[in-house]
C-alpha cells in the first residue's frame, strides 16, 4: 500500500493505451466509471476493497480522458480541414513563446476565425504555426492574420515522423505553413502574468546573444531557457551519440540546482524554514513557465514541490508516490504525452535513478575502498549507469545510436553542469544588474562551454565510442 499510487498511474497510462489502439464507444465506458466511482464511495471505510476498486476506475479514467481528447467543438478548427489542403486565411492570437528553428517562427495559434470563401466564420482551438519569415517580429498575445495551408495532426504515437516540429506538433495539434503574413492587428489579448513571463524571457534571452558568442549562446539557451532552435545540427549530433542530449533539456538536474542556489539564498537572507520552502515553489512554478512547460520541466517542478510541501508540513515525502502525482497531472492534462519521448525518457530516467541506482552501488561498492572521492565517483557512475541501461533500448528505438561512451561522460559532465548552470543564473542577474557587469561573468561562460564542446567532441571522436544501428522492419 506504500506504492499505490504508482499502480494507479499504470492503470491509467493501461487505460489510454487501450483506448489509442481500441474504438471503444463512450458512453458505457462512462456508465460504468459512475458505477465504480458510486461502489467506491459506499466502500470507503473497507480500506483494501476501497484500493481494489480504484484500480478499474483509474483504467476507465485513462480510456475516457482520451476519449475526451477527441471530442471537438462544432467550430473547432479541426473541423474546417479538407481533403484538398486550400489556402485559408486564419486569425488568431500567438499563444506561446514564438521559437526559431531552421529559419522558421514556430508558436501556438489560438484561432478566433477562419474566413470561408468570402466571408469570416467563428473558430476555436490551438494550431501550431510555422512562419517561414522569421524576420517577422511575434510576441506572445498578438493578434494575427495569417494565411496558408492547414495540415492535419498525425497520430500521437508516429511522433518520429514529426521530430523537427517541436513538442507543440506531438500534442496532435494541425499544423498551419504559412505562406502569406498579412496583417498584425494592433490590439492584443493576452494572460497578463503570463506576459510579463516571456518579456522577462526575451530580456534574459537578450542578455545571453549581446555578451556571448553565436555557438555559447545557442548552448546556453538550451540549457538556462529551453531554447534549443539555435543549436548548430553538428553539435546536436554530438550531444545525441555522446549520449549527454539531457544536459541541453531542462530536466530535473536544472530545476534541483536552480532550487539549491535559491534556498542557499534565502538561508543567508535570514528567512524562516517554512516560508523559504514556499518561496522556493513559487520560484520554481515561474521557472517552469519560463522555460516552455515542456513534460520534463513540469514532471521536475511537480515532485521537488512535493518533497519541498513534505518539508513545510514536517512529513517525509514518497519518491515514488511524488513520480505518480507528477505523471498522472500531465496525462489527465494532455493524455497524448503518454506516447511523447521526452515523456518516456523524463520518468524512466527517474525510476531507473530511484530503483535501479541503489542496487548498483551496492553492488560495486565492496570493490571500492571506503573514501569521500571513491563514494562520490561510485555514485555518480551507479546513475549514469542504471540510467544507460534503462534508457538505451528507447534510445535506439527512436534515434538507432548505442553509445557505449555515455556512462564515462555523464560520469563527468553531470558534475561540471553544477557549475555551468549556477555560473548560468549569476551571470544573468549580473545582467539584469547592470549589463557591463556580466562581461566578467560572461568571459568564464564562454570557456567553459568550450571546454564542455572540446570535451565532448574528443569522446565523439574515440573509435568504437558510439555505434549507428540499422533501421530494422
Amino acid at each position: 500500500m506504500k506504492n499505490i499510487l504508482a499502480g494507479f498511474t499504470l492503470a491509467f497510462i493501461l487505460g489510454i493505451f487501450s483506448a489509442s489502439r481500441i474504438n471503444l464507444c463512450f458512453w458505457p465506458v462512462y456508465i460504468l466509471a459512475f458505477i465504480l466511482l458510486i461502489t467506491g464511495c459506499v466502500c470507503i471505510k473497507k480500506e483494501k476493497l476501497f484500493c481494489i476498486l480504484l484500480f478499474p476506475l483509474f483504467l476507465l479514467s485513462g480510456i475516457l480522458s482520451w476519449k475526451n481528447l477527441f471530442t471537438l467543438q462544432n467550430n473547432h478548427v479541426l473541423r474546417f480541414i479538407s481533403a484538398k489542403a486550400e489556402e485559408i486565411y486564419v486569425q488568431g492570437s500567438v499563444a506561446s513563446y514564438p521559437r526559431t528553428k531552421n529559419n522558421a517562427r514556430n508558436f501556438m495559434l489560438a484561432v478566433h476565425k477562419i474566413q470561408l470563401e468570402d466571408y469570416w466564420q467563428e473558430a476555436s482551438g490551438e494550431i501550431l504555426v510555422s512562419l517561414k519569415d522569421s524576420k517577422k517580429e511575434v510576441f506572445y498575445g498578438d493578434l494575427l492574420i495569417l494565411k496558408g495551408k492547414i495540415r492535419a495532426p498525425f497520430r500521437p504515437y508516429n511522433i518520429s515522423r514529426y521530430r523537427g516540429y517541436g513538442n507543440e506538433y506531438r500534442k496532435s495539434h494541425a499544423l498551419l505553413n504559412v505562406s502569406e503574413y498579412v496583417e498584425k492587428i494592433k490590439n492584443s489579448q493576452f494572460n497578463l502574468f503570463i506576459y510579463y513571463i516571456f518579456k522577462f524571457r526575451k530580456r534574459l534571452e537578450n542578455i545571453i546573444n549581446k555578451n556571448l558568442s553565436p555557438i555559447s549562446a545557442s548552448v546556453l539557451n538550451a540549457v538556462i531557457l529551453g531554447l534549443r532552435g539555435g543549436i548548430p545540427e553538428r553539435i546536436r549530433e554530438v550531444f545525441l551519440n555522446t549520449g549527454t542530449v539531457h544536459i541541453i533539456a531542462i530536466s530535473g538536474l536544472h530545476l534541483g540546482i536552480a532550487a539549491f542556489i535559491i534556498l542557499i539564498l534565502l538561508k543567508l537572507a535570514g528567512i524562516h524554514r517554512r516560508l523559504r520552502y514556499i518561496i522556493t515553489i513559487a520560484i520554481l512554478f515561474i521557472y517552469s513557465i519560463l522555460t516552455g512547460m515542456n513534460v520534463p520541466v513540469v514532471r521536475a517542478m511537480i515532485m521537488a514541490s512535493i518533497l519541498l510541501f513534505a518539508g513545510v508540513i514536517r512529513r517525509q515525502a514518497n519518491i515514488y508516490n511524488s513520480l505518480s502525482v507528477a505523471a498522472l497531472t500531465i496525462l489527465f492534462i494532455n493524455p497524448t504525452q503518454m506516447f511523447d519521448l521526452g515523456f518516456q525518457l523524463s520518468f524512466l530516467s527517474v525510476v531507473a535513478i530511484v530503483g535501479l541506482s541503489p542496487k548498483i552501488n551496492t553492488l560495486f561498492s565492496r570493490y571500492f575502498k571506503k573514501s569521500v572521492f571513491a563514494g562520490l565517483f561510485l555514485k555518480l557512475f551507479s546513475v549514469s549507469l542504471s540510467v544507460w541501461l534503462v534508457l538505451s533500448p528507447l534510445i535506439i528505438f527512436y534515434f538507432r545510436v548505442l553509445s557505449l561512451i555515455a556512462i564515462i561522460a555523464n560520469v563527468i559532465i553531470c558534475p561540471f553542469m553544477a557549475w555551468l548552470i549556477s555560473a548560468s543564473f549569476i551571470f544573468l542577474i549580473a545582467g539584469l544588474i547592470y549589463l557591463p557587469l556580466a562581461d566578467f561573468f560572461a568571459c568564464m561562460l564562454e570557456i567553459s562551454i568550450s571546454f564542455l564542446l572540446k570535451f565532448l567532441y574528443l569522446l565523439y571522436s574515440l573509435p568504437g565510442s558510439y555505434f549507428h544501428l540499422p533501421r530494422l522492419n
